[in-house]
């Protein structure tokens, strides 16, 4: 047997320069029990909870999976986060934990759209497969799965008074659901374009809803009942004694279609924003003041008309909605949420530029205050995409060059140490010594940047156009820069003096050039100090001697431009990577090609050899990053990086860092681990294996079929097979073997078998499961049942399989009519079961409150009430007295 190669695994370690992702909104959360202080953001497959006082990350909700955070929601009981996640799934998480509760599963794409209800039990979520699904919190389990929509879910809100769920899609139509039978009793179609927002204002009293045009439909609810105070408009009869009248529209200020509305924690106030930097505010008076404006309208129109003069005093939108303060945000918003205090209002914003803001406006109607900038956090990462990282000499710090920007980084902690304000760079590398760098401009500059006092000493007219690579050359004593102009530039450092200063500062001397005939891409010295290597735009590399010039070799076998090359620490090998997808190896000593490997799906962006090793790492504009060996071309590991393309890649000899077009960078840690090559790549088929989903199954389930479901549905047939051979052995009088498996578990009998099997398997994921049992499995576990519905502990969990077992197999099981026994039995044994079990809860319930009033009574205290109300009573009685006694001693004297 031939010796083996052993490879150590890389893996990911963190991410960084992220603040706030464009694809996800943002809302306000209760943390430590302050409210109006911290923000929940999706950062790629991450969620971030900022601390808006500090400016700092307060909690970090990681994901296991490479999916990205497209909707957030938070729960009334100002604990529990839902986080909406690309590929369809959505994650309860716990928020004073950090822990998970669990996972949904319902939808085939993106989540669009996260509703709560009122006191949080129940969940709604609309998705890019124009579907709604509810959820069962507190069963974790989903409910039902309504379709109607033919366009991407936007909004859903739940009605606060009536079971009905309001949902609004890009196909132009408001939908009213009853959540009692699942049904859609009534649509709007008044919108012509995509509907983008809906919102619910007050006690069920308004919808707000936003289109592509500058209004805002409002649309008045009230029961039938009640009397009609909105003139001049059509009413339709809803469900439920429900009539919805047409109230007007509002007229927006703001540019381009809605992008996204919400209502305060109070729900009166309506935040809404279009496709520029302003966030337009308005206030819904509640129906006392709107009576009251109203009033105060009509005498003023008296006044200006003769006293004969009918004027009415209908409510109107006019006295409804009342405009507040407008926001000017430092760039383009994504998404705002907003929080009501006593007398204020607390805007979060989220610019696509990488930026939170926090404003404060206030709610007084008669202030005319402009909104004021309380916080920007922005210096924790780059306001615009990061093209360039690169690593230093002792890897300990990391720089990236970004669109407007240069930040230092610290490896370890990860916080940004400088930032030094440049215009688009594209390329950067760290100067021997690790104080400066050098960065190259789109515009052909090249600066030479002091890290430690983080300011630019130099910039260096270099070239005449883009500045597509610097490195260092193998001596350390100079630099070599590639660019657009066709040209190759080689340069010197040196030391200056500086007017008024004594201390010299770095500075580049431009030695020689080399003139070639196209776009040069890439620029790499070979590590023995003899050759340089210029990657082409007519797809060829050309090798020369670096002392002289002298044409050495061509490299040519690329179909399009190679934008990509590194030279391995022993000069030995060379590899090119293209826009073609392929990465060639070449020998430097002939130029030869030893392999051409397809390496990605899309262009191959980077290539850099890990120091003192023939391995390579590789990135592409599909986002991955992937490990080779040069010496066997085999694939090592993919590295699941960017959602979009990766920009750049470095690396040395225990990180490897890179950056991409979702603003993040990512370093990524080799470990202990050993790797071996057929178990990645059998992982690898797995992942892309499409599994069936639970959409063409017999019921229509809410939720949809998973890995995991399929693995519990796995082990449940393998429990009732294991089953069935221990019933055939004690009915032939032997005495039954335990199963290893059940002596594992610690379990005797089959029914606490299977008791442990059903628990095993997630909540939301039982149902799935239970769909891929044969027949005559299902009829076993029929018969297992009664005994665990006997336990009040395992009652619930046996009556939902009973329940759905009977749903989906009605037809055969009803059939076999020496099934009814099986049946009447389940039905008495599920309705006794049930019913010792509520009286057990209520027993205990009746007990409990008998103890806490007898307590109250003996002790004197009040139970379960909030301590804080008191605390803050007494210090109002305290400021009062004080100020008392500041005016009387002022009246003294």
């Amino acid at each position: 047997m031939g010796i083996t190669k052993q490879y150590l695994r890389y893996a990911p370690l963190d991410t960084f320069n992220i603040i706030t992702s464009s694809n996800s909104n943002i809302t306000f959360i209760v943390y430590q029990g302050q409210e109006g202080r911290y923000v929940a953001v999706g950062g790629c497959e991450n969620v971030f909870v900022w601390d808006l006082r500090l400016g700092e990350k307060a909690l970090v909700i990681p994901n296991e999976n490479h999916v990205e955070v497209t909707h957030i929601a938070a729960s009334p009981d100002r604990i529990h986060i839902a986080i909406g996640y690309s590929d369809g799934k959505i994650g309860i998480t716990n928020t004073i934990t950090g822990e998970l509760k669990t996972i949904f599963s319902g939808h085939r794409s993106a989540i669009t759209s996260l509703s709560f209800d009122e006191e949080g039990h129940r969940l709604a979520s609309g998705s890019k497969d124009t579907e709604i699904v509810t959820w069962d919190l507190i069963a974790e389990n989903g409910i039902e799965r309504l379709s109607g929509h033919k366009g991407i879910i936007t909004s859903l809100v739940f009605m606060k008074k009536r079971n009905v769920l309001i949902s609004s899609s890009k196909d132009t139509f408001i939908k009213f659901w009853d959540l009692d039978t699942a049904f859609c009793f009534q649509t709007i179609a008044a919108h012509v374009t995509e509907v983008w927002g809906l919102v619910l204002i007050g006690e069920d009293e308004y919808v707000a809803a936003g289109s592509n045009d500058c209004e805002v439909m409002v649309w008045s609810m009230k029961t039938e009942d009640q009397p009609q105070e909105l003139s001049d408009a059509t009413v339709t009869k809803f469900h439920n004694n429900l009539k919805v009248t047409k109230a007007g529209s509002v007229l927006r200020e703001g540019k381009g279609r809605v992008v996204s509305m919400t209502a305060d924690n109070s729900g009166r106030l309506l935040l809404l924003h279009g496709t520029d930097s302003m966030i337009e505010s308005f206030y819904f008076l509640p129906e006392e003041e709107a009576k009251a404006e109203a009033q105060k309208r009509a005498t003023k129109q008296k006044k200006k008309l003769s006293p004969d003069t009918i004027v009415s005093t209908d409510v109107t939108l006019i006295d409804i909605v009342k405009r507040l303060t407008k926001i000017k945000a430092g760039g383009k918003v994504k998404s705002v949420s907003g929080v009501r205090g006593a007398s204020e209002l607390r805007v979060a914003v989220s610019l696509s530029n990488n930026k939170l803001e926090l404003y404060s406006i206030t709610t007084n109607l008669k202030s005319k205050k402009e909104a004021v900038l309380l916080k920007t956090i922005k210096t924790q990462g780059h306001q615009g995409e990061v093209k360039a990282v690169g690593f230093s000499s002792d890897g300990l710090a990391i720089v990236s060059a970004g669109s407007s920007s240069v930040k230092l980084w610290n490896r370890s902690s990860l916080q940004c140490l400088r930032t030094v304000d440049c215009f688009q760079a594209i390329s950067v590398c760290f100067v021997p010594g690790d104080r400066h760098a050098l960065v190259g401009l789109r515009n052909g500059h090249l600066l030479v940047v002091d890290l430690s006092a983080g300011e630019v000493l130099e910039e260096v007219p270099a070239h005449t156009a883009e500045i597509w690579n610097v490195i260092i050359s193998p001596d350390q004593t100079g630099a070599a820069t590639c660019s657009g102009d066709t040209t190759v530039k080689l340069w010197n450092f040196e030391l200056i003096n500086v007017e008024n200063s004594k201390a010299k500062v770095l500075s580049v001397l431009h030695t020689r050039t080399l003139k070639l005939e196209d776009p040069v891409l890439s620029v790499k010295c070979s590590p023995c100090g003899k050759l340089i290597a210029a990657a082409l735009l007519d797809s060829t590399v050309k090798v020369f001697f670096l002392d002289t010039f002298k044409f050495f070799v061509s490299l040519y076998g690329h179909k399009m431009p190679v934008t990509c090359m590194d030279i391995s620490s022993d000069s030995a090998l060379i590899v090119t990577g293209s826009s073609d997808r392929n990465v060639k190896i070449w020998g430097l000593d002939f130029g030869d090609c030893h392999k051409s490997l397809f390496a990605h799906d899309d262009s191959v962006i980077a290539v850099a050899f890990v120091p003192d090793t023939h391995y390579f790492f590789t990135a592409g504009k599909d986002g991955k990053i992937k490990e080779w060996d040069a010496d066997t071309f085999n694939k090592i590991i993919t590295l699941e990086g960017h959602f979009g393309e990766c920009w750049d890649l470095s690396l040395n000899k225990d990180f490897v860092v890179t950056c991409g077009k979702d603003k993040t960078i990512r370093i990524f840690e080799k470990t202990e681990e050993p790797l071996v090559l057929s178990d990645e790549q059998e992982q690898e088929r797995e992942k892309e294996e499409e599994l069936a989903t639970g959409q063409d199954s017999i019921v229509k389930l809410p939720s949809t079929k998973t890995v995991s479901s399929e693995q519990g549905a796995e082990l449940l047939i393998e429990c009732l097979e294991i089953i069935i051979k221990f019933k055939e052995e004690e009915k032939s009088g032997e005495k039954p073997t335990i199963p290893s498996v059940m002596g594992a578990l610690k379990v005797k009998t089959p029914e606490e078998y299977l008791s442990k099997t059903l628990e095993s398997i997630r909540s939301s994921e039982l149902g799935e499961a239970l769909l891929l049992l044969p027949l005559h499995l299902v009829t076993l576990m029929l018969s297992l049942l009664p005994s665990l519905l006997i336990e009040p502990l395992q009652s619930e969990m046996a009556a939902k399989a009973m329940l759905l077992l009977i749903k989906v197999h009605h037809g055969p099981l009803s059939a076999d009519t020496t099934n009814l026994p099986q049946f009447e039995k389940l039905e008495e044994t599920a309705f006794e079961s049930i019913r010792k079990f509520r009286d057990m809860v209520g027993v205990n319930l009746f007990g409990l409150r008998f103890l806490q009033r007898d307590i109250e009574e003996n002790e004197g205290i009040i139970l379960f009430k909030d301590a804080t109300t008191k605390q803050k009573e007494k210090l109002k009685r305290k400021r009062k007295k004080e100020i008392a006694i500041k005016t009387n001693s002022i009246l003294k004297l």
